[in-house]
């Protein structure tokens, strides 16, 4: 009987970790955005879009910053690959929290990319190093 229950305890135990290593791999890598004033980036630094495949059919999208250089707090949101929207956009105000937009109208399975811009009273460019969970 008490192996059972240790049989049983560590199934519960991988099936746990499995879980939560599923949960932490629906957002997408970091990446770095240089945000100039009046313009929207969808290229980051290195030259790519920072993309992410939807998992669910969520409306809502996550946003978590860990690198911000600019006093100003910028707005993110989710495009598909014409750039079309995809989200409402969602005011970065600090970093390591988490701020959601809605209205995802994304389709699970297809992927999506960050789109990032200034705050109106940002002058001059700046940088934000970001990932994002389309759900």
């Amino acid at each position: 009987m008490k192996k059972a229950k240790l049989k049983i305890s560590a199934l519960l135990l991988g099936v746990g970790i499995l879980s939560s290593q599923t949960a932490l791999a629906t957002y997408s890598s970091y990446g770095t955005f240089e945000v100039t004033e009046g313009t929207t980036q969808t290229i980051t630094t290195t030259g790519s879009k920072l993309k992410q495949a939807k998992t669910t059919d969520g409306t809502t999208v996550n946003f978590y910053a860990i690198v911000k250089t600019m006093w100003s707090d910028p707005d993110a949101r989710i495009v598909n690959s014409d750039g079309v929207k995809r989200s409402d956009w969602v005011e970065i105000k600090t970093t390591d929290e988490t701020f959601t937009a809605g209205n995802n109208s994304g389709t699970k399975g297809f992927n999506y990319y960050a789109q990032v811009r200034p705050d109106a009273s940002q002058s001059g460019t700046d940088s934000i190093k970001l990932k994002f969970d389309p759900k």
